[in-house]
């Protein structure tokens, strides 16, 4: 019996050893693999505040615009982006909560300067500067969401940009094709004063 203590004590120690490597989250490089899960992403806080800004900024002109918009289609998309973008920045807020970090304060300086135009703007004009402006806005705003959701590394980020990238798409859309829609109404109203002219001259003939 005595000979079979040092066989018993050498298979015990062997079964520790693999329980131990089986239980260590290290991998063959050394890395924690807990620790890098749990890594603050440092794209994180740029993505945010940008994010923020561009919903302030469509917060803020979308308001603008329901107000002096001078069709009443324009004013129904403001609406809808005030909304949408309203709701996308309190979703926003939890998340810039839950990692410590700020939204942006104020929208953008380009933003800015977007509202100091509109305001000088009125009817047609007006319509076709708010929707030039948002189709430039969400281009931009596309290409933010589409960057981070491929290369950020905050797997809650990222996928709440995922998410959030069909609304965005859509709004582009209905920019573009509002816009398209307003500058023909234009060249129709150009078509109907040369006729009109044409009728003048027939008159004095």
């Amino acid at each position: 019996m005595r000979r079979l203590w040092p066989c018993a004590l050498l298979g015990l120690a062997s079964l520790g050893l693999a329980l131990v490597r089986a239980q260590d989250p290290k991998d063959k490089k050394g890395e924690d693999k807990s620790e890098k899960k749990g890594k603050p992403d440092p794209a994180a806080p740029g993505f945010i505040l940008k994010a923020s800004e561009s919903d302030l900024a469509e917060i803020n002109l979308g308001n603008l615009a329901a107000g002096q918009a001078g069709d009443p289609a324009v004013k129904k998309f403001a609406q809808k982006l005030v909304a949408d973008h309203t709701k996308t920045l309190k979703e926003l807020a939890g998340l810039a909560d839950k990692r410590g970090l700020r939204l942006a304060p104020t929208m953008g300086p380009e933003h800015e300067k977007m509202q100091t135009h509109l305001l000088s703007q009125r009817g047609a004009a007006f319509d076709r500067a708010y929707l030039d402006g948002q189709v430039k806005a969400h281009q931009a705003a596309i290409t933010l969401f589409e960057r981070y959701g491929k290369d950020g590394t905050d797997e809650e980020l990222r996928g709440w940009a995922t998410r959030t990238l069909p609304a965005l798409r859509g709004h582009l859309q209905m920019a573009q094709e509002l816009r398209a829609g307003i500058k023909g109404e234009k060249k129709d109203r150009e078509k109907d004063k040369d006729k009109d002219k044409d009728k003048d001259k027939d008159k004095d003939s």
